[in-house]
């Protein structure tokens, strides 16, 4: 869906190798033990049904840090354990249960039934953590598998339940979740086929826009201050770059994308009049007619 075209640079850094050259021949078959229930059997086999064929290395892992029990699905990215700690799986993002009174948003209580379903089959979960253990809020932070290796993460994102999610540095498994996202986008499953999720003009943006969104426009201007850099693509809307980040960019020179077309995702605030989106790593961008780029 949204590949950098001018962020090939980056892709040989850490875990982040090849993250652009790739392309889905995946591997992995699930072994589903004959003693289940024949719901269960369906219910898991629907859900790594899109993932057959198109995992490979960039998925797995052996390197295991808790095998935990799951108590409680809060919604489709956050789940409670036994020990009665909240999870937020890393990489993806799904519509909010609505709480309060609140209605909840579009495709949020499917994300939320669709986890449950997997997790209610098989409560025992290994967790991989990765450079950053909690988030501001307290939550633990992890990479979630079932017992034979399938990547929990990369079934919600296949389906279209979740959007990826890019905040560094955890990064370990930022390839297979992009290409995840990118098969589920590409075929129009789930969040994938709401309106709020299609793409927006910069030009056209709106107070109704506000949260995830794809948004497309031509850069009009690159700008610098103490905190940031800043990409113009129409009054009154940016894309944000914390100078924090910039180490994630690699060499990119950004006055050089001026005039060109962008797609970026993330999240749109309105703040000191302004429309504004902070990326945080070039994989939520796809500037076309970059040399060397797609």
């Amino acid at each position: 869906m949204l590949i950098n075209s001018a962020a090939n640079t980056v892709c040989n850094k850490g875990n982040r190798s090849g993250i652009f050259d790739y392309i889905g021949a995946l591997t992995g078959r699930f072994f589903i033990p004959a003693c289940l229930f024949a719901c269960a059997i369906f219910v898991f086999s629907h859900a790594t049904h899109a993932t057959s064929g198109v995992i490979d290395a960039s998925c797995n892992t052996t390197a295991y840090h808790e095998t935990v029990k799951i108590k409680h699905v809060i919604d489709g990215d956050t789940v409670i354990l036994t020990d009665d700690r909240h999870i937020r799986l890393i990489g993806i993002n799904t519509p909010e249960i609505g709480h309060d009174g609140e209605s909840s948003q579009p495709g949020a209580v499917q994300a939320q039934n669709y986890l449950s379903k997997i997790l209610n089959q098989f409560p025992n979960i290994r967790l991989h953590y990765d450079a950053q253990r909690y988030d501001k809020y307290g939550r633990t932070l992890a990479h979630l598998f079932l017992d034979d290796g399938t990547n929990i993460q990369l079934l919600v994102l296949r389906q279209g339940m979740a959007a990826p999610l890019t905040i560094p540095p955890n990064l370990g498994f930022l390839a297979c979740y992009q290409a995840g996202a990118d098969f589920a986008y590409e075929h129009g499953h789930g969040i994938w086929s709401l309106p709020q999720y299609q793409p927006v003009q910069a030009t056209q943006l709106t107070p109704r826009d506000l949260g995830y969104r794809i948004v497309t426009g031509t850069i009009s201007r690159i700008g610098e201050s103490r905190s940031a850099i800043w990409i113009n693509l129409a009054p009154h809307v940016a894309l944000r770059i914390a100078r924090d980040d910039l180490d994630n960019f690699d060499d990119l020179v950004f006055s050089d994308y001026a005039g060109k077309e962008i797609q970026a995702r993330g999240f749109i605030e309105y703040r000191n009049r302004e429309y504004r989106m902070r990326i945080r790593h070039p994989v939520d961008l796809n500037i076309t007619g970059v040399p060397g780029g797609n």
